[in-house]
């Protein structure tokens, strides 16, 4: 499993509807499913609203339907490549840069 359908299998098993997380985003509602579907990045920043309007902990979002993580959900995580976006002030940035440049 992957972070899209465990979000959609915890908001289906609360009997929930894709508003719900589209409101939690102040977006449309096409937003909600286009997540889910996979035509649409999730941002680091709406992990924790996407969270909230479940009512869970992020974590769980990723370890459903565990409510921790072990073996075989990082087993899970580690064949996959994972990218997050950040959004920072441009002087972080560089920094940042300047970080992930050194070897």
């Amino acid at each position: 499993m992957n972070i899209r359908e465990n979000i959609r299998r915890i908001r289906e098993s609360k009997g929930l509807k894709q508003q719900v997380i589209s409101d939690a985003l102040g977006s449309d509602p096409a937003v909600a499913s286009n997540i889910e579907n996979g035509k649409r990045e999730i941002k680091v920043s709406e992990l924790e609203k996407i969270a909230q309007a479940l009512d869970e902990d992020v974590l769980y979002l990723f370890t459903y339907p565990e409510r921790f993580v072990n073996a075989n959900t990082l087993e899970s995580y580690s064949q996959k490549k994972v990218s997050i976006t950040f959004e920072v002030s441009p002087d972080i940035r560089d920094e940042l840069l300047k970080i992930v440049a050194q070897k």
